[in-house]
């Protein structure tokens, strides 16, 4: 799986499907902080997984994770900007 992939390259974290899903399932629940709505379906967030805060892109319709985003993205540094300045 793709999330699973990135979560260990660029973070170190290793996961399974099930951690991924759950993941997903966390984000559903609104444990997740949103710092980016793409579309009707696609949102970028905020979640911690242990110690660490990742941001990922999920489907809120299909209720999955799409990605993990590196630390250095773009959109990343601009919301933890954001969030700085508050």
């Amino acid at each position: 799986m793709h999330a699973r992939n990135r979560a260990a390259e660029r973070y170190g974290l290793y996961m399974d499907n099930q951690d991924i899903r759950l993941l997903a399932n966390r984000l559903m629940i609104g444990e997740g902080v949103e710092f980016e709505r793409e579309s009707r379906h696609i949102s970028k967030a905020f979640i911690l997984v242990g110690d660490t805060e990742i941001p990922v892109v999920y489907n809120r319709t299909r209720g999955r994770v799409i990605t993990i985003l590196p630390p250095d993205a773009k959109e990343v540094i601009r919301a933890r900007e954001r969030e700085n300045a508050s």
